[in-house]
């Protein structure tokens, strides 16, 4: 079933934002309805956020799955403050097309909320390496940040991981740079401990 995504979004923010975070979304509501599928959760300082995993704009009811292409540039607001473009491209970081996620991760490199990080995590398990190369440089400038995201959420760790389609063969891994990024932060937060449920048990 798909869902209005419009609907889930003020809650995947602190409500301190919430005029922000309505503004972007009366923007973005202008140019294209989109909708979602599926979610999942991330946790910070004791909130759970349930978020969108991919959100699908311009989707038409009668070519699903076959979404309109959205250019990056077509995302462009001026009106918005520099707050209401931050929370606009955390946004697009999940959207279906992944230039428009590199674009929008460009923009918001020098980003240090919090609340930016349960968007961006989870582009660890996707395949599109200059995305990768900017998550890395931000994940490196906000270190401590997401050490501290990752301990609070294992099971979303484990859980990009899998989804990263990591296999077992020593050279594939060895020129994989999800699979030295997300081994380079399993390293930092060790001792990690082991899952009881075998399929948390990626390379």
């Amino acid at each position: 079933m798909e869902l209005n995504a419009y609907e889930i979004l003020p809650g995947c923010f602190p409500t301190e934002l919430g005029e922000d975070v309505a503004a972007v979304i009366k923007a973005l509501s202008s140019l294209d309805p989109a909708t979602y599928r599926y979610t999942y959760h991330a946790s910070q300082q004791g909130k759970t956020w349930t978020i969108p995993s991919t959100i699908y704009h311009g989707y038409n009811e009668d070519h699903w799955p076959h979404v309109r292409r959205r250019l990056p540039h077509k995302y462009d607001f001026p009106g918005l403050s520099d707050m209401q473009k931050t929370i606009l491209n955390c946004i697009l970081l999940r959207h279906q097309d992944t230039d428009v996620v590199h674009q929008a991760l460009q923009q918001i490199l020098a980003c240090t909320e919090i609340w930016m990080l349960p968007f961006s995590f989870p582009l660890l398990g996707i395949h599109h390496k200059a995305v990768l190369f900017d998550l890395w440089e931000h994940i490196v400038t906000n270190m401590d940040r997401y050490l501290a995201f990752i301990k609070e959420n294992r099971k979303l760790f484990h859980i990009v991981g899998q989804n990263s389609g990591i296999g077992h063969c020593k050279r594939l891994r060895q020129m994989d740079i999800r699979y030295q990024i997300l081994r380079e932060l399993k390293r930092r937060i060790q001792p990690f401990p082991k899952e009881k449920d075998p399929d948390y048990n990626w390379p």
